[in-house]
């Protein structure tokens, strides 16, 4: 319903609803561990907010306005390192970009549990992750993704 609201609003260009429909949007993915969707969604409620505030004159009606607002925004626990890393590298863990990386560097899976210290069994269950989060089927494919990423040197 709230997504529906959001697009009616948009159409309708009404900035001053949007972004408070954005930011109970972005609540609502936070407490239903959506945490991508609640990042865009309160991202977007802030660009209002700035593209709003220059239109409210000068002085203590917009500073009571960016700090009400803000303050509605601030509620929100900002995403955490690991939570960020994540994210610019496509869903995968630290433990999947490490396995990555040593498949780029042509480990067997034998070789990388020996290194990280587990089994072959769990390395194969990295992989099969990595696979299905980015859409890959061999290990090539893996080893190029963690060479653009720069999880690896090309020279390595």
């Amino acid at each position: 319903m709230l997504q529906r609201a959001r697009d009616e609003t948009q159409r309708q260009n009404a900035l001053p609803l949007l972004w408070r429909i954005h930011l109970t949007l972005g609540k609502l993915y936070q407490a239903r561990r959506r945490y991508e969707a609640a990042e865009d969604s309160l991202l977007a409620a802030r660009n209002i907010i700035e593209q709003l505030a220059p239109n409210i004159h000068a002085g203590p009606l917009r500073a009571d306005f960016l700090r009400g607002a803000y303050d509605l925004l601030s509620l929100t626990p900002p995403p955490t390192p690991r939570r960020t890393a994540k994210r610019s590298y496509d869903g995968l863990t630290e433990r999947e970009r490490e396995i990555a990386a040593r498949i780029a560097r042509g480990q067997s899976s034998r070789e990388i549990a020996n290194a990280l210290v587990i089994s072959e069994r769990t390395v194969e269950s990295h992989i099969g992750n990595i696979f299905s989060k980015l859409g890959f089927n061999a290990r090539t494919q893996i080893a190029t993704w963690a060479t653009e990423k720069g999880l690896v040197k090309k020279d390595e």
